[in-house]
């Protein structure tokens, strides 16, 4: 049995309630107001509730090794977007993100013949360049033309899933979790007003790539999106310390090189043209302290009551703590990094393995960093969606993870751009499920069996018993 009309209708009205009926229905008020009202809260849960339905009935009933079709999926994606950005520009709520006007100004200046003093690294600037030179640097049109560029990078991600559960024996699962993906209701905004679906995009292809043993693309894919938001590099130092561990030391000489110099030459042209803005995004982000939305404020905000944010003050407010310091945040983001690392050099050299440590030292990186912003979700769940796919889940643990990455969508969304009164217990409920995850994730990657190594010993162990 095929991906039948019924699961192509079911779908469908899914992608058109969560990109057109419930935007419409609720308005836009959780994007475009301060802070969201106890019915807004409630109807989103509501959304929530009917996604996860959906996708439960999908995983139970759909035939085992088929799944979506892909290009069912890259069309339900495109569709889904275009049609969120249709009702946003119907309802003149096409500009709510101030994050847009400061890539705006960027592109402008660097247009202008100026190098801007910028928060992102090099790679950043040329993604805000294309999309004003495509909206012909009109800050309107530069609005529109973001989320479009974006597109491209989110199908890009979504085939790398699908892909990748074809070549890995794991269709279906990976399937249903481009299905999650390709309609989730709470990252839409994102995709929207931010760009962050880019480096989410080449960690996913990097990573995709990897496992296919696509060793030096893997490497570049994963440089780029370090040159684009320095979180994917992350997976670069788990990738070479497989490479090492299971002997292929030239392929791991070369996989180096390949990031080393994908990553210099755009530093050393910044470097020629701009020197004193080369380490602008260094020196910014050194010097900022943690804010309310970040992991590490929840102990902060339970333990030391004179450093909590004042009831109404919004959740990306800074604070300022004896208990955990900017030294200490930095000390326990890099011993959660390196603890992930110090695993990977010690489990069985498997790719599986690797892959799955690659994207729990990712999530690590972004749960223990001190600055959190909402978009960092996207990286989260696509680090979720490849490492549950390399480790191939069984449709019962899929399920799970659906569920599990749908719910921390929308505890993030909760915080922003809703801005709930209990932001801090949903913010707290966000991080705490993040760490199970990436618990389940490494617990994963210690048993991991490549599938070509389950594969022959399952013949053995049938030639062995006559079958």
């Amino acid at each position: 049995m095929d991906f039948t009309p019924l699961y192509a209708l079911a779908v469908g009205l899914l992608a058109v309630a969560n990109a057109i009926l419930f935007p419409l229905w609720t308005g836009f008020a959780g994007g475009a107001a301060p802070k969201a009202s106890a019915d807004i809260i409630l109807w989103h849960l509501a959304l929530a509730l009917v996604n996860a339905v959906a996708l439960l009935w999908l995983l139970r009933s759909m035939p085992r090794e088929r799944g979506v079709p892909l290009v069912v999926l890259l069309l339900l994606a495109t569709f889904t977007r275009l049609a969120y950005l249709a009702v946003r520009v119907s309802q003149s709520a096409n500009v709510v993100d101030p994050d847009v006007h400061l890539f705006f100004r960027y592109a402008q200046e660097f247009a202008g013949g100026r190098y801007p003093t910028m928060e992102y690294p090099q790679g950043a600037l040329l993604l805000y360049s294309i999309a004003y030179v495509l909206s012909s640097g009109d800050a309107a049109r530069f609005a529109l033309a973001l989320p479009l560029f974006n597109l491209g990078f989110d199908l890009v991600a979504i085939a790398s899933f699908v892909w990748i559960g074809k070549v890995w024996g794991s269709r279906d699962n990976a399937s249903l979790l481009a299905l999650l993906y390709a309609v989730s209701p709470f990252t839409l905004v994102l995709w929207y007003g931010k760009y962050d679906v880019v480096p989410a995009a080449l960690l996913a292809l990097g990573l995709s790539l990897f496992l296919a043993r696509r060793y030096y693309f893997s490497s570049l894919a994963l440089a780029i999106g370090f040159l684009a938001k320095w979180i994917p590099g992350i997976a670069l130092a788990f990738l070479v310390v497989h490479l090492v561990r299971s002997g292929q030391r030239r392929q791991a000489l070369g996989f180096a090189a390949v990031a080393g110099i994908a990553i210099s030459l755009p530093l050393l042209a910044t470097w020629m043209v701009a020197p004193d803005k080369l380490l602008d995004p260094y020196r910014f982000h050194s010097e900022r302290g943690m804010m309310g939305e970040s992991g590490l404020y929840i102990p902060v905000h339970f333990l030391e009551p004179t450093a909590r944010i004042a009831p109404g003050t919004a959740p990306w407010t800074g604070v300022e703590s004896n208990l955990i310091d900017g030294d200490l945040a930095t000390r326990l983001q890099l011993a959660g990094v390196g603890l992930a690392l110090v695993l990977a050099v010690a489990v069985r050299p498997r790719r599986a393995a690797a892959v799955a440590l690659a994207c729990v030292g990712v999530a690590l990186f972004i749960i223990l960093n001190r600055v959190f912003s909402p978009q960092y979700v996207l990286l989260l769940a696509v680090a979720y969606i490849v490492g549950g796919i390399a480790l191939r889940l069984s449709r019962r643990v899929a399920l799970a993870a659906i569920l599990a990455i749908l719910f921390l969508t929308f505890l993030n969304y909760l915080v922003w751009p809703l801005w709930a009164a209990f932001w801090v217990e949903a913010s707290t409920i966000f991080f705490a499920l993040n760490l199970v995850v990436t618990l389940a994730l490494t617990y994963g990657a210690i048993r991991a069996e490549d599938p070509g190594y389950v594969d022959s010993h399952r013949a053995q162990n049938n030639q062995a018993r006559g079958g």
